[in-house]
């Protein structure tokens, strides 16, 4: 059984849904206010979009560039992207003047995360990255569409241009999730469980707010069990010249 004093949250959210036991373990609260721990598809990818979202553009450090991150994260920002992305929209094979490099070292509420800022063709792209998932925003796309079929069209399209939308476990079609105005969510199996998944592969998200199209994929590796720990991705003596608080 984890210990209580183990922070990584995402192996214990894993270890709960197998019945391992995880009570020691805090989340961001969902969206929708649910338990993180209710038996249904959500509460996780909630949790998580939610904790990397709440973080202000201005909390972020410019550093150098990608030359200036741990080895690990590094390597891992790079495993994660060519999974992920499509060739001509991973961030480390950007020219790299044109990559503007961030990180935020974690907080009670929010993990370690990686930002990277640049310009493919017409599309503004922003890459925020954990341990655990990465988040893709889309900006220099159509902002009139509002139905959801418009929405889906629009998803599909942008989705075909920046992700590894086929390969050989997945070929990822974006169905309606929520419809809340302004905050409307897709995903590929919104039944699948990100605690209880297997592989990256399994499911992707998709969504609005009020920055407009964004993407939401789970770095869950099928050679392991859970996720890495999203509060320990960055070392203690590169988080502590980063941290702004």
């Amino acid at each position: 059984m984890p210990s209580r004093s183990i922070r990584d949250c995402s192996l214990l959210v894993a270890a709960a849904a197998a019945g391992l036991g995880a009570s020691a373990c805090t989340l961001p609260p969902p969206l929708d206010g649910r338990s993180a721990y209710a038996a249904d598809a959500e509460p996780l990818a909630s949790a998580w979009l939610r904790s990397a979202t709440r973080v202000p553009a201005k909390a972020f450090v410019q550093i150098e560039g990608v030359g200036k991150l741990p080895t690990r994260v590094r390597g891992d920002s790079a495993y994660w992207s060519d999974r992920f992305l499509s060739p001509s929209t991973r961030p480390l094979e950007q020219p790299s003047a044109g990559v503007l490099v961030s990180i935020f070292a974690r907080d009670d509420s929010s993990p370690d995360l990686l930002r990277y800022q640049y310009r493919v063709d017409k599309l503004e792209l922003t890459v925020i990255e954990s341990a655990s998932f990465t988040l893709v925003r889309i900006g220099g796309t159509e902002r009139g569409a509002t139905t959801a079929e418009a929405r889906a069209t629009l998803i599909e399209r942008i989705a075909g241009a920046v992700l590894n939308v086929k390969g050989a476990g997945h070929d990822w079609r974006f169905a309606p999730l929520e419809r809340t105005g302004d905050n409307a969510r897709f995903s590929t199996a919104s039944e699948r469980d990100p605690a209880k998944m297997t592989s990256w592969e399994e499911r992707a998200d998709a969504g609005f707010d009020h920055a407009g199209l964004y993407f939401f994929l789970f770095k869950k590796n099928p050679e392991r069990f859970g996720y890495d720990n999203p509060r320990s991705w960055f070392e203690d003596d590169f988080r502590k010249i980063f941290r702004t608080w």
